[in-house]
Protein backbone atom coordinates (compact mmCIF):
# COMPACT_ATOMS: atom_id res chain seq x y z
CA UNK A 1 0.00 0.00 0.00
CA UNK A 2 1.17 3.49 -0.63
CA UNK A 3 -0.22 6.87 -0.76
CA UNK A 4 -0.55 7.07 -4.62
CA UNK A 5 -3.34 4.42 -4.39
CA UNK A 6 -5.14 5.96 -1.25
CA UNK A 7 -5.20 9.12 -3.13
CA UNK A 8 -6.16 7.64 -6.51
CA UNK A 9 -9.43 5.91 -4.52
CA UNK A 10 -9.92 9.22 -2.55
CA UNK A 11 -10.66 10.95 -6.40
CA UNK A 12 -13.99 8.92 -6.37
CA UNK A 13 -15.17 11.34 -3.03
CA UNK A 14 -16.72 14.27 -3.61
CA UNK A 15 -16.28 16.92 -1.30
CA UNK A 16 -19.04 19.75 -0.03
CA UNK A 17 -17.92 22.01 -2.73
CA UNK A 18 -18.79 19.17 -5.16
CA UNK A 19 -15.19 18.86 -6.47
CA UNK A 20 -13.51 15.58 -5.56
CA UNK A 21 -11.67 15.79 -2.09
CA UNK A 22 -7.87 15.43 -3.88
CA UNK A 23 -8.34 17.92 -6.27
CA UNK A 24 -10.25 20.28 -3.51
CA UNK A 25 -6.78 19.36 -1.28
CA UNK A 26 -8.27 18.39 1.17
CA UNK A 27 -6.53 14.92 1.73
CA UNK A 28 -2.50 15.27 4.05
CA UNK A 29 -0.98 13.54 6.40
CA UNK A 30 -1.68 10.48 4.93
CA UNK A 31 0.32 7.46 7.36
CA UNK A 32 0.44 3.80 7.32
CA UNK A 33 0.98 1.47 10.61
CA UNK A 34 0.41 -1.47 9.56
CA UNK A 35 -2.76 -2.50 8.18
CA UNK A 36 -3.87 1.15 10.14
CA UNK A 37 -4.74 3.82 7.75
CA UNK A 38 -4.64 7.50 9.01
CA UNK A 39 -5.38 10.27 7.22
CA UNK A 40 -6.41 14.21 7.52
CA UNK A 41 -9.08 16.05 6.02
CA UNK A 42 -9.05 19.48 5.77
CA UNK A 43 -13.04 20.65 5.53
CA UNK A 44 -13.70 24.60 4.30
CA UNK A 45 -14.52 26.93 7.56
CA UNK A 46 -18.20 26.65 8.43
CA UNK A 47 -19.23 23.04 7.11
CA UNK A 48 -22.04 21.43 9.07
CA UNK A 49 -21.50 18.59 11.06
CA UNK A 50 -23.85 16.05 8.98
CA UNK A 51 -21.97 17.37 5.64
CA UNK A 52 -18.74 16.13 7.56
CA UNK A 53 -20.12 12.97 8.91
CA UNK A 54 -21.43 12.24 5.61
CA UNK A 55 -18.26 12.80 3.72
CA UNK A 56 -16.32 10.82 6.49
CA UNK A 57 -18.42 7.90 6.20
CA UNK A 58 -17.65 7.74 2.24
CA UNK A 59 -13.85 8.17 2.59
CA UNK A 60 -14.27 4.92 4.90
CA UNK A 61 -16.00 2.92 3.07
CA UNK A 62 -13.81 3.49 0.29
CA UNK A 63 -10.54 2.66 1.94
CA UNK A 64 -11.36 0.42 4.09
CA UNK A 65 -11.83 -1.79 0.92
CA UNK A 66 -8.22 -1.47 -0.57
CA UNK A 67 -5.72 -4.48 -0.44
CA UNK A 68 -3.68 -4.23 2.92
CA UNK A 69 -5.99 -1.67 4.69
CA UNK A 70 -7.89 -3.24 8.25
CA UNK A 71 -8.40 -0.10 10.01
CA UNK A 72 -8.75 3.52 8.42
CA UNK A 73 -8.86 6.47 10.92
CA UNK A 74 -10.08 10.30 9.92
CA UNK A 75 -8.68 13.20 11.38
CA UNK A 76 -11.30 15.80 10.58
CA UNK A 77 -10.10 19.95 10.69
CA UNK A 78 -12.39 22.44 10.46
CA UNK A 79 -10.61 25.80 10.39
CA UNK A 80 -12.12 28.20 13.24
CA UNK A 81 -13.94 31.20 12.24
CA UNK A 82 -13.19 32.81 15.49
CA UNK A 83 -9.29 31.94 16.04
CA UNK A 84 -7.93 35.31 16.70
CA UNK A 85 -10.46 36.04 19.88
CA UNK A 86 -8.50 36.17 22.74
CA UNK A 87 -10.91 33.68 25.09
CA UNK A 88 -13.09 36.31 27.80
CA UNK A 89 -16.55 35.75 28.19
CA UNK A 90 -18.65 33.04 26.48
CA UNK A 91 -18.27 33.25 22.69
CA UNK A 92 -20.15 31.18 20.55
CA UNK A 93 -17.70 29.19 18.06
CA UNK A 94 -17.83 27.64 14.55
CA UNK A 95 -16.57 24.04 15.60
CA UNK A 96 -12.73 23.69 15.34
CA UNK A 97 -10.46 20.55 15.32
CA UNK A 98 -12.24 17.06 15.80
CA UNK A 99 -11.15 13.68 15.48
CA UNK A 100 -13.67 11.01 13.72
CA UNK A 101 -12.46 7.35 13.77
CA UNK A 102 -13.74 5.21 11.49
CA UNK A 103 -13.17 2.55 13.76
CA UNK A 104 -15.25 2.75 15.66
CA UNK A 105 -18.33 3.35 13.72
CA UNK A 106 -21.46 0.69 13.49
CA UNK A 107 -22.47 -0.17 10.72
CA UNK A 108 -26.07 -1.74 12.19
CA UNK A 109 -26.55 1.57 14.42
CA UNK A 110 -25.98 -0.28 17.66
CA UNK A 111 -22.82 1.10 20.13
CA UNK A 112 -20.08 -0.64 21.34
CA UNK A 113 -19.96 -0.51 25.22
CA UNK A 114 -17.20 -3.19 25.44
CA UNK A 115 -14.36 -1.66 27.47
CA UNK A 116 -11.92 -3.79 25.92
CA UNK A 117 -11.99 -2.49 22.48
CA UNK A 118 -11.43 0.91 23.51
CA UNK A 119 -7.57 0.91 23.91
CA UNK A 120 -6.29 3.58 22.01
CA UNK A 121 -2.79 5.97 22.13
CA UNK A 122 -4.13 8.07 18.96
CA UNK A 123 -3.36 11.39 19.79
CA UNK A 124 -6.79 13.51 19.31
CA UNK A 125 -6.95 16.97 19.65
CA UNK A 126 -9.11 19.91 20.70
CA UNK A 127 -7.55 23.44 19.86
CA UNK A 128 -4.27 23.34 19.82
CA UNK A 129 -3.12 21.18 22.54
CA UNK A 130 -2.05 17.12 22.47
CA UNK A 131 -4.13 15.12 24.15
CA UNK A 132 -4.19 11.17 23.79
CA UNK A 133 -6.71 10.40 25.75
CA UNK A 134 -10.06 12.39 26.98
CA UNK A 135 -12.08 10.61 29.62
CA UNK A 136 -15.44 11.79 30.72
CA UNK A 137 -16.45 11.11 34.04
CA UNK A 138 -19.93 11.15 34.85
CA UNK A 139 -22.77 10.09 37.56
CA UNK A 140 -26.53 9.97 36.84
CA UNK A 141 -27.33 11.81 40.41
CA UNK A 142 -25.45 14.21 42.42
CA UNK A 143 -23.87 13.57 45.24
CA UNK A 144 -22.36 10.14 44.68
CA UNK A 145 -18.88 11.30 44.75
CA UNK A 146 -18.03 11.66 41.29
CA UNK A 147 -16.00 14.74 41.60
CA UNK A 148 -14.04 13.36 44.39
CA UNK A 149 -13.40 9.77 42.26
CA UNK A 150 -12.31 12.31 39.36
CA UNK A 151 -9.47 14.59 41.40
CA UNK A 152 -8.09 11.19 42.70
CA UNK A 153 -8.53 9.43 39.28
CA UNK A 154 -6.39 12.37 37.94
CA UNK A 155 -4.03 12.08 40.76
CA UNK A 156 -3.56 8.65 40.31
CA UNK A 157 -2.59 8.67 37.02
CA UNK A 158 -0.59 11.45 37.52
CA UNK A 159 1.88 9.44 40.31
CA UNK A 160 2.09 6.40 37.83
CA UNK A 161 4.28 9.24 35.43
CA UNK A 162 1.52 10.53 33.12
CA UNK A 163 0.81 14.28 32.01
CA UNK A 164 -2.70 15.13 33.34
CA UNK A 165 -5.15 17.40 32.90
CA UNK A 166 -9.15 18.05 34.91
CA UNK A 167 -11.93 19.86 33.13
CA UNK A 168 -14.70 20.73 35.22
CA UNK A 169 -17.14 21.30 33.01
CA UNK A 170 -20.62 21.35 35.93
CA UNK A 171 -21.00 24.95 35.09
CA UNK A 172 -23.70 25.00 37.83
CA UNK A 173 -21.75 23.70 41.49
CA UNK A 174 -18.10 23.28 40.14
CA UNK A 175 -15.75 21.23 42.66
CA UNK A 176 -12.43 21.25 41.67
CA UNK A 177 -11.39 24.59 43.18
CA UNK A 178 -12.32 23.18 46.33
CA UNK A 179 -11.04 19.69 46.26
CA UNK A 180 -8.10 20.80 44.75
CA UNK A 181 -6.96 23.64 46.95
CA UNK A 182 -7.17 26.38 44.82
CA UNK A 183 -10.27 28.31 45.75
CA UNK A 184 -10.21 31.62 44.84
CA UNK A 185 -7.14 31.46 42.13
CA UNK A 186 -8.41 32.95 38.80
CA UNK A 187 -7.29 31.63 35.19
CA UNK A 188 -5.17 34.37 32.90
CA UNK A 189 -5.94 34.37 29.07
CA UNK A 190 -2.26 34.55 27.39
CA UNK A 191 -3.10 37.51 24.65
CA UNK A 192 -0.34 35.76 22.49
CA UNK A 193 -1.80 32.28 22.88
CA UNK A 194 -5.29 33.31 22.79
CA UNK A 195 -5.28 30.88 25.33
CA UNK A 196 -6.76 30.47 29.06
CA UNK A 197 -3.68 29.30 31.07
CA UNK A 198 -4.96 26.40 33.25
CA UNK A 199 -4.22 26.22 37.40
CA UNK A 200 -1.94 23.61 38.18
CA UNK A 201 -2.02 22.09 41.98
CA UNK A 202 -0.52 18.60 42.70
CA UNK A 203 1.00 18.07 39.08
CA UNK A 204 -2.69 18.03 37.42
CA UNK A 205 -3.85 21.21 34.92
CA UNK A 206 -6.76 22.22 36.09
CA UNK A 207 -10.08 24.32 34.35
CA UNK A 208 -13.24 25.37 35.68
CA UNK A 209 -15.79 27.81 35.84
CA UNK A 210 -14.55 28.35 39.59
CA UNK A 211 -11.57 30.02 38.55
CA UNK A 212 -13.75 32.78 36.27
CA UNK A 213 -16.39 33.60 38.52
CA UNK A 214 -16.46 34.69 42.38
CA UNK A 215 -17.15 32.21 44.54
CA UNK A 216 -20.50 33.06 46.29
CA UNK A 217 -21.70 34.08 42.49
CA UNK A 218 -24.49 31.52 41.22
CA UNK A 219 -24.42 30.93 37.91
CA UNK A 220 -27.97 31.86 35.96
CA UNK A 221 -27.56 29.86 32.44
CA UNK A 222 -29.38 29.01 30.16
CA UNK A 223 -28.42 25.34 28.00
CA UNK A 224 -26.99 27.55 24.56
CA UNK A 225 -24.71 29.57 27.38
CA UNK A 226 -23.34 26.29 28.98
CA UNK A 227 -22.54 24.72 25.85
CA UNK A 228 -20.50 27.60 24.66
CA UNK A 229 -18.35 27.35 27.75
CA UNK A 230 -17.58 23.83 28.12
CA UNK A 231 -16.93 24.08 24.25
CA UNK A 232 -14.55 27.34 24.85
CA UNK A 233 -12.84 25.21 28.02
CA UNK A 234 -11.58 22.59 25.67
CA UNK A 235 -10.88 24.56 22.78
CA UNK A 236 -9.18 27.43 24.10
CA UNK A 237 -7.40 26.49 27.03
CA UNK A 238 -3.79 25.98 26.92
CA UNK A 239 -3.86 22.54 27.82
CA UNK A 240 -0.29 21.39 26.12
CA UNK A 241 0.75 17.93 25.93
CA UNK A 242 -1.67 15.19 28.28
CA UNK A 243 -1.89 11.94 28.10
CA UNK A 244 -5.21 12.27 29.59
CA UNK A 245 -7.50 14.95 30.36
CA UNK A 246 -10.03 13.77 32.63
CA UNK A 247 -13.60 15.39 32.29
CA UNK A 248 -15.47 15.61 35.33
CA UNK A 249 -19.39 15.82 34.10
CA UNK A 250 -22.24 17.56 35.57
CA UNK A 251 -24.69 15.03 36.95
CA UNK A 252 -27.49 13.62 34.91
CA UNK A 253 -27.75 14.14 31.02
CA UNK A 254 -27.99 17.70 29.94
CA UNK A 255 -26.39 20.57 27.71
CA UNK A 256 -22.65 19.78 28.80
CA UNK A 257 -22.72 16.52 28.12
CA UNK A 258 -24.18 16.92 25.03
CA UNK A 259 -21.76 19.48 24.13
CA UNK A 260 -19.36 17.91 25.12
CA UNK A 261 -19.80 14.13 22.80
CA UNK A 262 -19.93 16.95 19.70
CA UNK A 263 -17.06 18.75 20.31
CA UNK A 264 -14.59 16.34 21.76
CA UNK A 265 -13.06 12.88 20.89
CA UNK A 266 -13.89 11.09 23.83
CA UNK A 267 -12.03 8.21 24.18
CA UNK A 268 -14.32 6.51 27.12
CA UNK A 269 -16.08 7.00 30.12
CA UNK A 270 -16.37 5.71 33.37
CA UNK A 271 -20.11 5.80 35.49
CA UNK A 272 -20.10 6.41 39.26
CA UNK A 273 -23.11 5.47 41.10
CA UNK A 274 -23.96 4.19 44.30
CA UNK A 275 -25.72 0.71 44.97
CA UNK A 276 -28.54 2.38 45.84
CA UNK A 277 -31.16 2.00 43.65
CA UNK A 278 -32.20 5.46 42.67
CA UNK A 279 -28.61 6.26 41.99
CA UNK A 280 -28.40 2.96 39.64
CA UNK A 281 -31.65 4.02 38.26
CA UNK A 282 -30.52 7.50 37.05
CA UNK A 283 -26.54 5.84 36.57
CA UNK A 284 -28.39 3.84 33.09
CA UNK A 285 -29.90 6.78 31.77
CA UNK A 286 -26.25 7.97 31.44
CA UNK A 287 -25.06 4.97 30.76
CA UNK A 288 -27.79 4.73 27.53
CA UNK A 289 -26.73 8.84 26.76
CA UNK A 290 -23.00 7.35 26.47
CA UNK A 291 -23.80 4.33 24.35
CA UNK A 292 -26.48 6.38 21.90
CA UNK A 293 -23.53 9.26 21.27
CA UNK A 294 -21.48 6.03 20.68
CA UNK A 295 -18.96 6.42 23.64
CA UNK A 296 -17.49 3.65 24.95
CA UNK A 297 -18.14 3.11 28.53
CA UNK A 298 -14.74 2.13 30.52
CA UNK A 299 -16.23 0.25 33.56
CA UNK A 300 -18.60 1.59 36.33
CA UNK A 301 -16.99 2.91 39.96
CA UNK A 302 -19.37 1.67 42.45
CA UNK A 303 -18.90 4.39 45.59
CA UNK A 304 -19.78 4.14 49.02
CA UNK A 305 -20.20 0.42 48.56
CA UNK A 306 -19.74 -0.27 52.11
CA UNK A 307 -18.57 1.38 55.82
CA UNK A 308 -16.22 0.14 58.15
CA UNK A 309 -17.07 1.66 61.59
CA UNK A 310 -13.06 2.90 62.71
CA UNK A 311 -14.15 2.20 66.47
CA UNK A 312 -14.82 -1.75 65.76
CA UNK A 313 -14.17 -2.14 62.47
CA UNK A 314 -17.08 -4.02 61.52
CA UNK A 315 -17.93 -4.04 57.97
CA UNK A 316 -21.95 -2.82 56.69
CA UNK A 317 -23.83 -1.96 53.68
CA UNK A 318 -25.69 0.97 53.89
CA UNK A 319 -27.45 0.74 50.89
CA UNK A 320 -29.12 -2.67 48.82
CA UNK A 321 -26.64 -4.57 46.76
CA UNK A 322 -26.75 -5.71 43.05
CA UNK A 323 -28.15 -3.07 41.43
CA UNK A 324 -24.72 -2.29 39.89
CA UNK A 325 -23.76 -5.59 39.03
CA UNK A 326 -26.98 -5.84 37.07
CA UNK A 327 -26.37 -2.34 35.24
CA UNK A 328 -23.30 -3.69 34.23
CA UNK A 329 -24.52 -6.98 33.19
CA UNK A 330 -27.19 -5.05 30.53
CA UNK A 331 -24.25 -2.96 29.55
CA UNK A 332 -21.24 -5.22 28.95
CA UNK A 333 -19.25 -3.53 31.03
CA UNK A 334 -17.33 -4.35 34.39
CA UNK A 335 -17.40 -2.71 38.06
CA UNK A 336 -13.81 -1.04 37.85
CA UNK A 337 -13.25 -0.86 41.68
CA UNK A 338 -15.68 -0.53 44.87
CA UNK A 339 -15.29 2.54 47.47
CA UNK A 340 -15.90 2.66 50.91
CA UNK A 341 -17.79 5.67 52.50
CA UNK A 342 -14.52 6.70 54.03
CA UNK A 343 -14.31 9.95 56.55
CA UNK A 344 -10.83 10.95 55.60
CA UNK A 345 -11.35 11.01 51.80
CA UNK A 346 -14.52 13.22 52.88
CA UNK A 347 -12.45 15.11 54.65
CA UNK A 348 -9.71 15.64 52.53
CA UNK A 349 -11.63 16.79 49.10
CA UNK A 350 -13.15 19.25 51.67
CA UNK A 351 -9.99 20.64 53.28
CA UNK A 352 -8.25 20.51 49.26
CA UNK A 353 -5.90 17.90 50.19
CA UNK A 354 -6.91 14.82 48.21
CA UNK A 355 -6.83 11.46 49.49
CA UNK A 356 -4.12 10.12 47.22
CA UNK A 357 -1.80 13.36 48.11
CA UNK A 358 -2.46 13.68 51.89
CA UNK A 359 -2.48 9.91 52.68
CA UNK A 360 -0.89 8.09 49.76
CA UNK A 361 -0.34 4.61 51.58
CA UNK A 362 -4.14 4.65 52.54
CA UNK A 363 -6.18 1.71 51.65
CA UNK A 364 -8.25 4.19 49.45
CA UNK A 365 -5.26 5.65 47.73
CA UNK A 366 -4.28 2.01 46.87
CA UNK A 367 -7.51 1.80 45.37
CA UNK A 368 -7.69 4.71 43.38
CA UNK A 369 -4.04 3.62 42.21
CA UNK A 370 -5.96 -0.03 41.05
CA UNK A 371 -8.47 2.46 39.11
CA UNK A 372 -6.01 4.04 37.44
CA UNK A 373 -3.68 0.98 36.76
CA UNK A 374 -6.79 -0.40 34.91
CA UNK A 375 -7.32 2.76 33.17
CA UNK A 376 -3.65 2.70 31.64
CA UNK A 377 -4.03 -0.95 30.73
CA UNK A 378 -7.55 0.01 28.90
CA UNK A 379 -5.99 2.91 27.48
CA UNK A 380 -1.66 3.21 27.70
CA UNK A 381 -0.29 6.27 27.10
CA UNK A 382 3.32 5.44 26.95
CA UNK A 383 4.82 5.62 23.22
CA UNK A 384 6.04 2.04 23.41
CA UNK A 385 2.40 0.73 23.26
CA UNK A 386 0.89 -0.59 20.44
CA UNK A 387 -1.27 1.74 18.52
CA UNK A 388 -4.70 1.04 18.52
CA UNK A 389 -7.76 2.31 16.88
CA UNK A 390 -9.89 5.26 18.26
CA UNK A 391 -13.86 4.57 18.89
CA UNK A 392 -15.64 7.69 17.44
CA UNK A 393 -17.23 9.97 19.92
CA UNK A 394 -18.78 12.25 17.84
CA UNK A 395 -22.42 13.04 18.35
CA UNK A 396 -24.40 11.71 15.34
CA UNK A 397 -27.84 12.27 14.99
Amino acid sequence: MDKAKVLEALKSVTGPDNVNIVESNMVSNIEFDGGDLSLLITFQPGVNRDTRHAVEDVIYDTLVQLDGVDDVEIDSDVPDLNANKTPSAPVVQEEGLSTYSAAGKLKDGSSTTNSSSSSSSQEVKTGSADIKHIIAIGSGKGGVGKSTIAANLALSLSKAGAKVGLCDIDMYGPSAPIIFGVNGAKVKADDKLKKFIPIEAYGVKLMSIGFLIDEETPVIWRGPIVGSIVKQFLDETHWGELDYLIIDLPPGTGDAQLTLTQSASITGAIMVTTPSELSVADAIKGMQMFRKVNIPILGVVENMSYYICGACGHESTPFNQGGTERMCVHFGTQVLVRLPLDEPTQRGGDEGKPIVTSQPESALSQSFGELADQVMEKLPFKSNEKRGGLLSSLFKS
